[in-house]
């Protein structure tokens, strides 16, 4: 039994340890992806713009 409670322990300790680098590494890239999700916007308007632009 008590085998079994340490074994437990340590899965809830891996748990925890891998939502703490999840949640973190999250807060840490988000100002990243919305400047790359900005950029990609622009460079996908740029390619309407000119896709749609009149020919003489």
């Amino acid at each position: 039994m008590r085998r079994r409670l340490q074994r437990g322990q340590a899965m809830l300790e891996y748990t925890m340890v891998t939502h703490a680098i999840l949640i973190g590494g999250t807060m840490l890239v988000w100002p990243f992806l919305i400047r790359m999700l900005n950029a990609l916007t622009v460079y996908f308007q740029s390619i309407y713009f000119v896709l749609n632009a009149a020919t003489p």
